[in-house]
């Protein structure tokens, strides 16, 4: 759902000690030279999905957001891999999730999700070995090639670690069969960026994501990364 926010206001000159999204987006969009007053505030997420490697003994590297024009929108919404014109977003939410897949194929629409499990549960995740370690996993967030989040421990997807938690309930994990298989953790599995990086439009994107050792035993296993949420999309100011 969009947010009714229209960013037709002057944009400001500076920057108060805690800046609304709208206003940081201003300032950064009036910093890079770009006009983005007259376009629809609203909220909207990018996504992108990775396969992981059947089996590894050391860690292991994914790009996210970089290799997406022939990837199905099943798995990506990103596949002009840029930002159009008006379109600039403020990245204030990271997160990431385990997929199982019905096969490897990212490119092809008959390729179906089976499973998903976020991070703090994919102990459990039954085609994986070692899943518990992705919760110690590494990140590095690129935006025109200059990274602005760097070696980030991403220990925050796990609610019993995260500090914007509120609520934290012990549930019951069960396997396709109904059968319980142990316990996890509910709560907010995503990461607040504190100084949130501006992806401005037509300029690249990446998250790289460095996993330690983790082994697909059977199936197809994969990561989705989101990220989001406020920005602009273009408004036109007369009829097309």
């Amino acid at each position: 759902m969009e947010r009714n926010v229209n960013l037709r206001i002057q944009q400001p000159t500076m920057l108060g000690v805690n800046p609304t999204p709208r206003e940081k987006l201003l300032y950064i969009s009036r910093q890079l030279g770009l006009d983005l007053s007259k376009m629809q505030g609203t909220s909207f997420n990018l996504f992108d999905t990775v396969l992981i490697q059947n089996s590894s003994s050391s860690r292991q590297k994914m790009s996210f957001f970089t290799n997406t024009t022939n990837k199905s929108r099943n798995f990506t919404n990103f596949q002009n891999g840029t930002l159009q014109a008006g379109e600039a977003m403020i990245i204030e939410e990271i997160s990431f999730v385990v997929l199982q897949l019905s096969s490897s194929n990212l490119s092809s629409d008959a390729t179906n999700v089976v499973r998903v499990w976020n991070f703090s549960t994919a102990q459990y995740a039954g085609f994986l070995t070692n899943g518990s370690a992705l919760s110690a996993s590494m990140m590095n967030l690129s935006i025109a090639n200059s990274v602005v989040i760097k070696n980030y421990n991403i220990i925050e997807t796990n609610p019993m670690y995260n500090n914007r938690t509120t609520g934290i309930n012990s549930v019951g994990v069960y396997n396709g069969n109904g059968v319980s298989i142990g316990e996890s953790v509910i709560g907010n599995c995503v990461i607040k960026t504190e100084s949130s990086p501006v992806l401005p439009m037509n300029q690249k994107l990446e998250v790289e994501l460095e996993i330690p050792p983790v082994s697909v035993t059977s199936g197809n296993a994969a990561i989705m990364c989101v990220i989001g949420r406020f920005g602009c999309i273009f408004k036109a100011r007369t009829t097309l």
